[in-house]
């Protein structure tokens, strides 16, 4: 990770006293315990902390590890008093503070003021730097709808993510797409944020972010990076049994519903290589999911339907209507895809390169390229 772009990072939240936190509503396991980690080193240094997004508190998952998570609040807004002086002008305004309160005192040049003359409404959000974990395009994250929309123009934003589709809309991107997790990329930035070592318990989160994404670092896509990192957080005290407790992936019914849809919608034939399973736009609309899911459905379509072969998952994007493919399995082969050119890793699975306006059309040309290797 680049230490001068950490820096700079750490530099905005530094000249912040509102730092406002953004993760996806769906957000997975690794993507929570990354927040829960930042979330608490910036608390650390005495900065306020507000969610624009991100899960209800009541369905945090082990609350008990996720406090920052679990108590977590809307940022602040102003509060605005409103006189209307159009039939009483003010010559003088000013407030006196007391113990408990402060008391705005308008001074009239001539006609009393009543009541009736002044409102109240709330003004904008409280927010120096804006951070986002794992959210890919902020425009089209609705939840972002809550904040004034001048308020992403004129607020510095931390972008921070995995994922190769990522739009860098941030002042500070810190993105790597060759990561397998996003508690990665924050384990490298409190490495440097961090003015004491990283505490255990921030290690044990982090280390359960890890082996979430990467099945205990066991599948085929973990590298010398998340070894590396993982034995770091073990030296810095990480408990490997707690961390494997937490990363044990329990998932919310609507995810078990997208994936029994895809398990319906597959098939294999006698003597082919390839597993086929499909994904379509209303799938991801009748259980109210999206394509930040496809890790998970990619992973549990590996473990119970590919035994050996290789699997190709065409799913249809909910907004645009596009069918794409991800590519799993032998790991040579997806090697072979990726080195001429016909695709590259989205997240730790392989998308192909190409967008169709058909699933018989996403097959035919995958079929085709099969048959050329």
């Amino acid at each position: 990770m680049d230490q001068e772009l950490i820096q700079k990072a750490i530099e905005l939240i530094e000249k912040s006293e509102h730092v406002v936190m953004v993760i996806p509503p769906h957000a997975d396991l690794d993507c929570l315990v990354a927040t829960e980690a930042l979330s608490g080193a910036i608390i650390q240094n005495k900065k306020n902390i507000g969610f624009l997004s991100g899960p209800e508190s009541s369905s945090v998952p082990h609350r008990n590890h996720l406090k920052n998570l679990s108590g977590a609040t809307f940022p602040p807004k102003e509060f605005i008093i409103s006189l209307d002086t159009t039939y009483a002008p003010v010559s003088q305004l000013r407030y006196d503070r007391a113990e408990n309160k402060i008391d705005v005192v308008f001074s009239p040049k001539q006609t009393s003021l009543k009541k009736e003359f002044v409102t109240f409404r709330e003004g904008k959000i409280m927010g120096d730097c804006v951070v986002f974990i794992g959210v890919e395009d902020l425009d089209t994250l609705p939840e972002t709808d809550k904040a004034h929309p001048d308020f992403f123009t004129s607020t510095p934003i931390i972008n921070l993510d995995i994922s190769g589709k990522n739009k860098n809309y941030g002042e500070v991107n810190l993105i790597d797409a060759e990561r397998s997790s996003l508690s990665e990329i924050i384990y490298d930035f409190l490495s440097v944020y961090h003015r004491e070592p990283i505490s255990s318990e921030t290690a044990t989160l982090l280390l359960a972010g890890i082996f979430y994404k990467t099945s205990s670092l066991k599948n085929d896509f973990t590298n010398a990076d998340n070894l590396l990192v993982s034995s770091e957080l073990l030296r810095l005290g990480a408990d490997r049994n707690t961390a494997h407790a937490l990363s044990k992936k329990n998932y919310p019914l609507s995810l078990a519903q997208l994936t029994g849809r895809s398990l319906i919608r597959s098939r294999t034939e006698e003597g082919e290589r390839v597993v086929w399973s499909y994904i379509t736009a209303e799938d991801f609309e009748k259980t109210s999911r999206s394509p930040n899911d496809l890790n998970h459905i990619t992973g549990h379509l590996n473990a119970v339907l590919s035994q050996g072969q290789n699997l190709a998952l065409l799913w249809q994007d909910p907004q645009d209507r596009q069918v794409r493919t991800t590519l799993s399995g032998d790991s040579r082969l997806v090697s072979i895809f990726r080195q001429k050119g016909w695709g590259d890793f989205k997240s730790i699975y392989l998308e192909l390169d190409k967008n169709f306006p058909s699933f018989k059309e996403a097959e035919d040309y995958l079929n085709s390229r099969l048959a050329d290797v």
